[in-house]
């Protein structure tokens, strides 16, 4: 399960992904050197990058409404963060979700 850092690594020098530090916050691989964990941010306000979970356009749909429609697939855990509005883990779907709340 999951593609080797090498295959990250060679697929990460596509010219597309040029500033992918950026977009790519986090990328962690168990001890077999597969990628289990991929933390995603959208630094680049003036693209139209998608990022896409089941139709829903997780850039430029508000938090709640995220939250809404996948927990009515599965649930999250239920935590302080969460109760704050901050944090929402799918751990049975591997989806986690951050929210600023400003």
């Amino acid at each position: 399960m999951g593609i080797t850092k090498l295959e990250v690594e060679k697929k990460l020098k596509n010219p597309l992904f040029d500033n992918h530090e950026e977009l790519f916050s986090r990328l962690e691989y168990d001890t077999n050197n597969k990628l289990h964990y991929i933390e995603v941010s959208n630094p680049f306000d003036e693209f139209d990058l998608q990022l896409l979970y089941n139709g829903i356009d997780l850039f430029k749909t508000k938090a709640d409404d995220i939250i809404g429609l996948i927990r009515r697939h599965a649930s999250y855990i239920q935590d302080d963060e969460s109760e704050k509005g901050f944090n929402f883990i799918f751990q049975e779907l591997g989806l986690a979700f951050w929210s600023r709340v400003l």
